[in-house]
C-alpha cells in the first residue's frame, strides 16, 4: 500500500462512522417497530418467559412502560426490574435573579441525547403546600398547562425526592447531569454512584458540595462545566482543591465560567483536548510554555482548543517570545479565504498568528489575541495528495 493510500482522510472517516451509526440505528428502530406492531396483536403475551418480556420492555418508551405496568402485578414487577433508559437529569433553582418570575425548581428528564424526548416540571411553594406544574403539548402542538398540589410539604424536599426517584428508576445509569440546587442534601442522599456518567454541569457555588457530588462521579468524564445560574460575573474563585480532583484533571473537555486558581503546574497536567477558563494566576510564561509544548509534540494527544481569560490585558510579546510566528495578513487572507471566513464567523478576530509544529511543519495552530483573551486552536492539518504534502486549514 502506498503512502497516499495509507493516509485516510479524517473527515471521511468521521462521515463513514456517522453514516454507519445512522443506518444501524435506523435498522434497529425498524426492527423494534415491527416487534412493537406484532406485540400489540400478540394475544399470548403471558406465555412468554420473563427474560423475553424484559428484553421487550427495555426498548419501550416511558409512556408505554407506564401502560404496561398497570396491566397486572406481574407486569408491574417486571417493568420495575428493567432500568428505564434516561439520558440526562437536570435540576435547577430559578428565581428573579436568574430572570424568572418566581422562586422555583425546574427538573428536566431527558430520555435521549439531542432529541425532544423529555419532560420538564416546576416545583413551587404555595403557602404550606408544594405545587408542581408542567405543560403538555397535544398532537396539534397546542400547549396545555397542568398542576398538582402536595399538601403540607416543602417544594425543595419534594424536588429532591423526585430527582432521587428518577435516579432509582434508571438504576443510576444516566450519562448527563446538571446540578443547580445549592441546598440539595447530597451528603445524606440515597443517590448511588453514577457509573455511566459522561457529561457534568455544576451550577452551584459551595465547593464542599461540588466535591461531594464528584464522589458520585467516575474519574473519567468527557465534559465538565463549572458555572453559575445567572451567567453574571462573581467574586468566586474555584480553588486548587476542586481543580485537582480526577474528575477535572482527567476530563476531555473543560469549561469554567467563574475564576479558577490554576497554576502552571496544574495546567500542564490537564488531559483535556478542549478547555476554556479565567485564571489570573497563570502567567505569560506559562502560556508561552504551553505553546512551546505543542510545537515540540509534548501537548495532550488530539489537543484542539484552549482559551485563557484574564482580568488584565496580556503581554503579547512575552507570550510569543522565542516562537516562530506567521502573521495573518492580506496575503494569508487571499490564500485561504474560506478558512478566514469560517474563523471570523465563529470567533472575534484579533491579532492572529499561525505557529508551525517542529515535529511536522504541515501541522499548525492559530493564536488569536483579543484584549484579555488568548485563544489557541489547532487549525492546520498535514494532508497529502499524489505524494505532495500540504496544510489544510479547518475549524477544530
Amino acid at each position: 500500500m502506498s503512502e497516499d493510500e495509507s493516509e485516510t482522510d479524517e473527515e471521511e472517516c468521521i462521515m463513514v462512522r456517522a453514516a454507519t451509526s445512522f443506518f444501524r440505528e435506523r435498522e434497529r428502530n425498524r426492527y423494534l417497530s415491527v416487534i412493537a406492531t406484532y406485540i400489540k396483536t400478540f394475544e399470548s403475551w403471558q406465555l412468554m418467559d420473563d427474560n423475553c418480556k424484559m428484553s421487550v420492555i427495555k426498548h419501550l418508551d416511558y409512556k408505554t412502560r407506564c401502560r404496561l405496568e398497570r396491566c397486572s402485578r406481574a407486569d408491574s414487577k417486571l417493568v420495575k426490574n428493567v432500568p428505564l433508559n434516561v439520558y440526562g437529569i437536570e435540576f435547577m433553582e430559578q428565581s428573579k435573579e436568574t430572570g424568572h418570575e418566581s422562586t422555583r425548581i425546574s427538573i428536566t428528564i431527558e430520555f435521549e441525547k439531542d432529541a425532544n424526548e423529555k419532560f420538564e416540571l416546576f416545583f413551587e411553594q404555595s403557602s404550606n403546600d408544594t405545587v408542581i406544574k408542567w405543560i403538555r403539548t397535544s398532537e396539534y402542538f397546542i400547549p396545555t398547562k397542568f398542576s398538582l398540589t402536595i399538601e403540607k410539604s416543602n417544594y425543595q424536599e419534594e424536588a429532591v425526592k423526585f430527582v432521587e426517584k428518577w435516579m432509582k428508576k434508571c438504576k443510576y445509569g444516566i450519562s448527563k447531569i446538571t446540578v443547580g440546587m445549592d441546598n440539595f442534601p447530597i451528603e445524606t442522599s440515597n443517590i448511588s454512584f453514577l457509573p455511566n456518567l459522561k457529561i457534568v454541569k455544576m451550577c452551584i457555588e459551595n465547593e464542599n458540595k461540588i466535591k461531594k457530588w464528584f464522589e458520585k462521579f467516575p474519574e473519567e468524564l468527557e465534559d465538565v462545566q463549572l458555572t453559575n445560574r445567572t451567567w453574571k460575573e462573581t467574586s468566586i474563585v474555584v480553588s486548587p482543591d476542586v481543580i485537582d480532583s480526577p474528575q477535572i484533571m482527567n476530563a476531555k473537555k473543560l469549561f469554567f465560567f467563574n475564576k479558577i486558581d490554576l497554576s502552571g503546574e496544574l495546567l500542564f497536567q490537564l488531559k483535556a483536548t478542549r478547555f476554556s477558563f479565567h485564571s489570573d494566576r497563570l502567567t505569560e510564561k506559562d502560556i508561552n510554555q504551553f505553546i512551546r509544548n505543542w510545537t515540540n509534540g509534548k501537548c495532550v494527544e488530539e489537543f484542539k482548543e484552549a482559551v485563557f481569560w484574564s482580568k488584565e490585558e496580556r503581554d503579547l510579546e512575552q507570550i510569543t517570545s522565542g516562537i516562530e510566528l506567521i502573521q495573518w495578513d492580506q496575503t494569508f487572507k487571499r490564500e485561504y479565504p474560506e478558512f478566514w471566513e469560517s474563523f471570523t464567523k465563529y470567533w472575534t478576530l484579533g491579532v492572529c498568528y499561525q505557529v508551525k509544529s517542529r515535529i511536522n511543519p504541515f501541522h499548525s495552530i492559530s493564536l488569536n489575541f483579543t484584549g484579555r483573551t488568548v485563544s489557541i486552536y489547532v487549525t492546520g492539518k498535514a494532508k497529502q495528495v499524489n505524494g505532495v504534502k500540504y496544510t489544510r486549514y479547518r475549524i477544530p
